[in-house]
């Protein structure tokens, strides 16, 4: 089976290879051409590789179903594939794949881990918890039942990271851990991501109580997850993976509530605030895809899956950023402000409840355009806005509270 896409050159998130029977659950690349999709077409479990930054696609291993989880190479030419019951091994960069190990006696694990390709991690905690290692390459696992997770990070060496229902810390490749608390409230955790050893960035889906709708959630830790700041997206209706490119680039990748077209983030304070970014739609009638995971092997390109068929690559980080509309997105504890005269001419005035930490402010292309990230310790503050060319422009808000989103008219 072979896969092809003819490519136009857009500054976004493009479509390299679209197929109406498959489903694509995780993406990971060696390098920035080099990388692997595993998903199910024809209910027929497949691994996908390209080798030319996504340009092509080919199968490189399929079999009935054994649902796939995650992708991790600790080499370019070794590499592993959590299954159902099972780890997928190559030795040939993903060429051919291979069960070192006959089967799992307890749970599938969703995420994988490798310190060199010897020793590696597992973890699962849907539906029971268990946590295993390999020192071998993946021939022998050694179970623990005690305890697992839904996620696992390695930072570099020997220093991993796991989430679940609470967060776990090792610095020494989980000869000895360290559990601390998560406190995100009542939402699901799907995944998480680190910009250095104490921030954290937590996504997930949450559940309206009154209205029992779905929506997308982002929580930031910079205590190593003492304590969270919760920020809930109302207008996604789940976000699903998250990824830092540097310590104050992020992607957050998810489905949109339809017809917004919500379903990339971005994030260029570290993970306080958000933004999104334009994105093809596989057809222009079709709901929000869900997207499933993200990927960035450097800076500038990353790729995406969706659970309908699609696989997205950007070659500049994503393009341009938007501001959100306004009054999507709240904190935990909710920001209340004042922006007036608004039509405004020369002066606008940002009044809040609680002391402003910080102000961007962006135009309708979503560029910067001012930046003050001083502390300002007023609750109130002017705003000179005469130098502006007329027409409309977002505020991203930055509180002791929380943040806010605005919006207001330069005449």
């Amino acid at each position: 089976m072979l896969f092809s896409f003819s490519l136009s050159v857009l500054g976004q998130w493009e479509i390299v290879e679209q197929s109406d029977d498959c489903i694509y659950h995780s993406v990971y690349f060696i390098n920035d051409s080099v990388g692997f999709v595993t998903g199910s077409c024809n209910q027929i479990d497949v691994v996908l590789k390209t080798s030319n930054f996504g340009n092509n696609w080919y199968q490189v291993h399929s079999e009935e179903i054994n649902y796939f989880y995650d992708i991790y190479f600790p080499t370019d030419t070794i590499g592993y594939i959590s299954a159902y019951t099972n780890v997928l091994k190559t030795i040939d960069g993903g060429e051919t794949w291979f069960y070192p190990n006959s089967a799992f006696e307890g749970y599938p694990y969703r995420s994988i881990v490798f310190q060199n390709e010897e020793i590696g991690f597992g973890c699962f905690a849907d539906g029971g918890a268990a946590f295993a290692t390999t020192t071998d390459g993946g021939y022998t696992w050694i179970e623990d039942y005690t305890y697992g997770g839904r996620e696992l990070l390695k930072l570099n060496d020997c220093q991993i990271r796991m989430i679940s229902g609470n967060y776990r810390k090792s610095d020494n490749c989980w000869s000895e851990h360290e559990t601390l608390f998560a406190d995100v409230g009542n939402r699901t955790i799907s995944n998480f991501a680190m910009n250095s050893y104490d921030s954290i960035v937590v996504c997930g889906i949450g559940l309206n109580d009154e209205t029992l709708q779905n929506f997308g959630f982002v929580a930031t830790s910079t205590n190593e997850g003492l304590s969270w700041s919760v920020y809930d997206f109302e207008f996604t209706n789940s976000l699903n993976s998250v990824v830092y490119v540097n310590p104050s680039t992020a992607f957050c990748v998810g489905q949109g509530n339809y017809p917004q077209p919500y379903s990339f983030l971005k994030s260029i304070d570290g993970g306080t605030t958000w933004l999104y970014q334009i994105y093809d739609f596989p057809c222009g009638t079709c709901f929000s895809p869900e997207v499933r995971d993200v990927y960035c092997p450097s800076e500038n390109v990353c790729y995406a899956v969706s659970g309908g068929g699609t696989i997205w690559r950007t070659l500049n980080g994503g393009g341009e950023i938007f501001p959100l509309p306004v009054g999507v997105v709240e904190s935990k504890a909710k920001v209340k402000l004042e922006l007036f005269p608004n039509p405004s001419t020369g002066e606008l005035n940002i009044v809040s409840n609680d002391n402003i930490e910080s102000i961007q402010l962006f135009n309708s292309l979503g560029q910067v355009v001012l930046l003050s990230s001083c502390s300002l310790v007023a609750n109130s503050h002017k705003l000179s806005v005469s130098s502006l060319e007329c027409g409309i422009y977002y505020l991203i808000i930055q509180t002791v509270k929380g943040t806010s989103i605005q919006s207001f008219v330069k005449e």
